[in-house]
């Protein structure tokens, strides 16, 4: 079975899969189906189609290629809420009042996906993180809100209490959504294994590090302000948890 950083390679060719899908189910008057693909904390400076060279993304990278790449496209707020917020209804952060996690979208603020199952789409959505759950505001205008969250996770550290979905199970529950599908569709899959805590598997763990993470003479991690849920108890080089996320 395909670990969730495996299945994280897999969104380029899930989307390409899904857009080929969609064009072959639908008539060309109807127009195609809309696979929205949202990754947290993937920074495009790690990614080989943005001018990488240490890291292999080579799905994303041919998607790159192939499509249209934006150079300038930011964020508006380095947070999971606020900035999912934005791009489901285009206004900024002080304009749909979501400004931080766990703070509700307003119910008189259109969202994209109300749009798009009025215009005769079927909606659904699939999200990795406790920020994007439906109490909060985001099931509006989905006729399928996919936001089934485990209750924890083991990292090298042990049992961790997490609020987060690995990309296989997402991506899962989206493909096994799909077929049932008539006509033109909105799909929003959502994937959070790019955020800490950075559990990577073997044999990806080490697959960008090479030394001692614990080496006593090496103490490049001390006065590094890093959040608790992201610390690696006894890890004293500050390269290591820098790989573990590449």
């Amino acid at each position: 079975m395909a670990t969730g950083f495996v299945a994280l390679r897999r969104a380029a060719a899930v989307a390409a899969a899904a857009g080929a899908a969609a064009l072959l189910s639908c008539g060309g008057r109807e127009g195609p189906s809309v696979l929205l693909v949202t990754v947290d904390t993937l920074r495009s400076d790690r990614l080989g189609c943005y001018g990488a060279s240490g890291v292999r993304t080579p799905a994303l990278d041919r998607l790159g290629s192939e499509g249209v790449l934006f150079a300038d496209c930011f964020a508006n707020v380095p947070s999971t809420g606020p900035s999912h917020a934005s791009i489901l209804t285009g206004l900024y952060p002080p304009r749909h009042g979501v400004r931080e996690n766990a703070m509700s979208l307003p119910a008189t603020i259109p969202l994209l996906s109300e749009e798009l199952r009025a215009a005769g789409f079927t909606t659904a959505a699939f999200v990795s993180g406790f920020p994007l759950e439906r109490r909060f505001g985001f099931a509006r205008g989905f006729d399928h809100y996919d936001d089934r969250l485990p209750d924890g996770f083991t990292t090298e550290n042990g049992k961790v209490r997490g609020t987060e979905r690995i990309a296989e199970k997402t991506i899962d529950a989206f493909l096994r959504w799909l077929p049932g599908t008539e006509g033109r569709f909105f799909a929003w899959v959502h994937l959070f294994d790019p955020h800490a805590v950075y559990a990577a598997p073997r044999p990806f763990r080490r697959m960008y590090y090479r030394g001692s993470e614990r080496d006593p003479a090496n103490r490049s991690l001390e006065g590094v302000a890093l959040p608790a849920y992201q610390m690696l108890g006894g890890v004293t080089d500050v390269r290591f948890p820098i790989a573990l996320y590449e």
